[in-house]
């Protein structure tokens, strides 16, 4: 099959698993602040909750997606890791950031800033010292500097081949990962990292699976030293990182997306160990 028809195969089947899942979940984003003070949740409808993470008391209720002519849809949710300002990526473009005091009224209209990016918002991370935080959207990647007055700096990662990324993980000091729509082996990998250095860009590392399949999530451990890749049909594959050697891999559903979203049949052991 060319390249280009399977390509458009996967995009399509992931689309309409993203949109099953979303009407299952309706749309759920959810996102802990650093110090477990505070937690948001966002909704398809577009309202953002903010909660005390000690009793779960409601801090903020607010509907914040944008009116218009075309839906527009809460799609990523990050807060800053040193300060009470909660991200939130829109199906639109936008990216607002709002400043949450928890001691305020719940109806305080809460400081924010705005970007705009030309496409969709996927994902949204921050670097741990919280100096610049990563967009994925449309088929990029941008960089972005910590304000100053207000302003910000927007650089292009530079992603190589473009196929709409759908996570990011700060990886060490200085470097991203990027994980991608999909794994093609030999072709299309389904992570890589790269330099956020602007005086030593380039990549650091790739990891391609084993599977040509639409990558649902992944996850890296707290350190830093093991990625898991889930896939839309071929279960999940755990790698070292840097040493990219295949650990873990596993089938984790009960049925795959003819059947309606896949459910994650939990088992206790691993089904296959690579040594």
């Amino acid at each position: 099959m060319p390249m280009h028809i399977m390509y458009a195969r996967i995009i399509n089947e992931f689309n309409s698993l993203m949109r099953l899942q979303r009407e299952a979940t309706h749309g759920l984003e959810l996102a802990i602040n650093y110090g477990l003070i505070l937690i948001a949740v966002a909704d398809l409808d577009g309202t953002l909750t903010v909660h005390d993470a000690q009793d779960l008391t409601i801090i903020r209720r607010k509907t914040v997606s944008q009116s218009g002519s075309s839906p527009n849809t809460i799609q990523a949710l990050e807060w800053h890791p040193k300060e009470s300002e909660v991200y939130v990526g829109f199906s639109n473009g936008n990216v607002i950031g709002y400043d949450i005091d928890k001691d305020m009224r719940s109806h305080t209209k809460d400081p924010y800033h705005r970007l705009s990016f030309d496409g969709p918002i996927y994902n949204i991370a921050f670097s741990p010292s919280g100096s610049q935080f990563a967009v994925a959207y449309g088929e990029q990647v941008k960089i972005i500097k910590q304000r100053s007055f207000g302003k910000y700096h927007k650089h292009d990662l530079g992603i190589w081949p473009r196929t709409n990324p759908q996570k990011l993980f700060y990886y060490e000091t200085n470097s991203l990962v990027v994980i991608s729509l999909l794994n093609l082996p030999n072709n299309i990998p389904a992570a890589v990292a790269y330099s956020t250095d602007d005086s030593r860009p380039g990549t650091l590392w790739t990891v391609f699976t084993t599977a040509s399949d639409t990558i649902l999530t992944a996850a890296m451990s707290p350190t830093q030293d093991l990625i898991t890749i889930v896939h839309v049909h071929s279960g999940a594959e755990s790698y070292s990182v840097p040493g990219r050697n295949l650990l873990l891999k596993q089938e984790i559903y009960e049925h795959g997306i003819s059947g309606g979203p896949p459910h994650v049949h939990v088992t206790p052991t691993w089904h296959h160990v690579v040594k």
